[in-house]
C-alpha cells in the first residue's frame, strides 16, 4: 500500500533501494554502486524498483567516471549489462562510465587455481580418450559474444554433438563453469545454493546460450566425486562430468 501511494516499498530489498535513493546526492559512491549491483544480481529487482534504480543511475552518471574507484567500475559493468537487457527505454549508465567499467573488467585477474587447472586437465583427458566422441572440442577463456560489447568470458566452452528430435545431430556450444568456495556461503543450506553473482553469471550465459547449455560444477560436487569408487573403469569425477555434460556413459 505504501509503495502504491508513493511511499517506500514494503519489502527489505525495496526499502534498501528507497533509503539509498532518497539520499543519493550525499551517498558514498560505494553505497550507490553496491545498491545497484545488489539489485542487478536479484532477478527482476531492477524492473520492480525502477524509480529507485533511475535515481541511483542518474546520480552515478552525474558524478561521472571520476566518482567511482576500479572495483566500483567493475560492478557497474555488470549493472550496465543487466540494464541494457531490460525492456527499453530504460535508464542507461553513461557511455563514459561504461568505457571505464569495460577497462576495469579487462584488467581483472583471470588466473586459475590449481583445482581449476586439474578440472580442465580432466576434461581434456575425457576428450582425448576416445570414449566420448560427442565431446568434439574444448576451448578456454572464450568471449561469450565474440567481438561484442559483452566483456564476459566462459571458463570452459565445450562443443558437444547432440541428437535432435528428428534424428539428426547438432553441435551445441556449452558453457562449463567451475565454482570454487567463494561462490558459496559456509552455513547450511547455502553451501551449494546458487545465488548472488553466481546466479547473475548463469542468467547472462543462459540468455545467450540457452539454459540447457549452461553447466556448473561446484567444489563440493568435485570433492565428493573424488571419493567415489571406480566403476567400469571410470573414476567418480569422470562420471560426474559425463552426467553434467549429457555424455553417454
Amino acid at each position: 500500500a505504501a509503495a502504491a501511494a508513493g511511499g517506500p516499498p514494503g519489502d527489505l530489498v525495496g526499502l534498501l533501494a528507497h533509503a539509498v535513493a532518497q539520499q543519493a546526492h550525499s551517498a558514498k559512491s560505494q553505497d550507490l554502486v553496491n545498491t545497484l549491483w545488489a539489485l542487478a544480481i536479484m532477478e527482476g529487482a531492477l524492473q520492480r524498483y525502477r524509480p529507485q534504480v533511475t535515481q541511483l543511475v542518474e546520480e552515478v552518471n552525474r558524478r561521472g567516471p571520476g566518482g567511482c574507484n576500479v572495483d566500483e567500475h567493475r560492478q557497474l559493468w555488470q549493472v550496465a549489462g543487466e540494464l541494457a537487457a531490460l525492456p527499453q527505454p530504460y535508464t542507461a549508465v553513461h557511455p563514459d562510465l561504461v568505457r571505464m567499467a569495460r577497462l576495469g573488467m579487462s584488467e581483472a585477474d583471470h588466473t586459475y587455481s590449481r583445482v581449476q587447472a586439474s578440472f580442465q586437465s580432466l576434461l581434456e583427458a575425457m576428450r582425448g580418450c576416445g570414449r566420448f566422441p560427442e565431446l568434439r572440442e574444448l576451448l578456454y577463456e572464450q568471449e561469450l559474444v565474440p567481438g561484442g560489447e559483452q566483456m564476459r568470458k566462459i571458463d570452459v566452452q565445450a562443443m558437444i554433438e547432440r541428437r535432435t528430435p528428428d534424428g539428426s545431430t547438432a553441435l551445441h556450444r556449452v558453457a562449463v563453469e567451475f565454482d570454487g568456495l567463494f561462490h558459496f556461503m559456509v552455513n547450511e543450506p547455502y553451501t551449494s545454493k546458487i545465488d548472488g553473482r553466481t546466479a547473475l553469471r548463469n542468467r547472462i550465459l543462459a540468455r545467450h546460450l540457452g539454459p540447457e547449455n549452461v553447466v556448473c560444477v561446484s567444489m563440493a560436487e568435485w570433492v565428493a566425486a573424488s571419493r567415489e569408487p571406480v566403476e567400469k573403469g571410470m573414476p567418480g569425477r569422470w562420471r560426474l562430468m559425463a552426467r553434467k555434460l549429457g555424455l553417454q556413459l
